[in-house]
């Protein structure tokens, strides 16, 4: 994510923004890994800040899922 925040998009990198998208990636993987059980049904809820790079961290967790799976 660090390497497309700041070399495909052009912007600063920080410590906070690494902790946001470590938090972000582990929801999406805590969502990906609970497929099938009961916990899918549960909501995961983060508030990051406007323009802390969700959408693009996203974007890029996704690009990086195995097609076949």
């Amino acid at each position: 994510m660090e390497k497309h925040w700041v070399e495909t998009l052009g912007n600063a990198s920080s410590d906070k923004l690494r902790a946001i998208w470590g938090q972000l990636a582990e929801a999406f993987g805590q969502a990906i890994g609970a497929h099938g059980t009961d916990d899918e049904r549960t909501w995961r809820v983060l508030q990051p800040p406007t323009g802390t790079g969700k959408t693009q961290g996203l974007c890029v967790y996704a690009a990086m899922l195995d097609p076949g799976e």
